[in-house]
Order: structure tokens, then sequence, then C-alpha cells
């Protein structure tokens, strides 16, 4: 099996980031385009964007991807 998990944030919390104002350029794009890569591939793939893309909702991804997948698989993650 082949899984992957793209996550894609187009802006982050200018407090934990020196006031910088925190937006980034093309990046869910990135994310949905190397899940569309991944799937044509063979990989069971999904995308994460933006307020999506919470801690709480990363750790389900992974441990739910350490679930199903067994030696010899592979597993992407992209960020």
């Amino acid at each position: 099996m082949k899984y992957s998990i793209h996550i894609g944030l187009n802006a982050v919390d200018p407090l934990k980031y020196n006031n910088w104002n925190g937006w980034l350029n093309a990046c869910v794009n990135d994310a949905r385009e190397l899940a569309v890569l991944a799937a044509r591939a063979g990989f069971s793939s999904r995308a994460i964007l933006n307020e999506d893309a919470t801690i709480e909702r990363l750790k389900l991804e992974i441990s739910n991807a350490a679930k199903i997948l067994k030696d010899g698989d592979v597993f992407w993650l992209s960020f």
C-alpha cells in the first residue's frame, strides 16, 4: 500500500513568527497538486488545507496511517 498526506497552509499566525504577516503564496495549490500526483502514482492520497490542518487533525491522520500501513508499505508526508 502507498499512503500520502499533503498539508498546505496559505497563512500562519503572525504572533508565532515575530509579527511577520504570515502570508504564504501557493502552498495550498502545491498540496493539492502533490495529492493529485500521488494519486496518479497509486497512493491513497489526501490534502489537508488551511484551517483543517490543525495539530489534532494531523495527529489523527498520521495515527490512522500507522494503523493501516504494514512493513514494506510507503508513507509520503509533504508540508
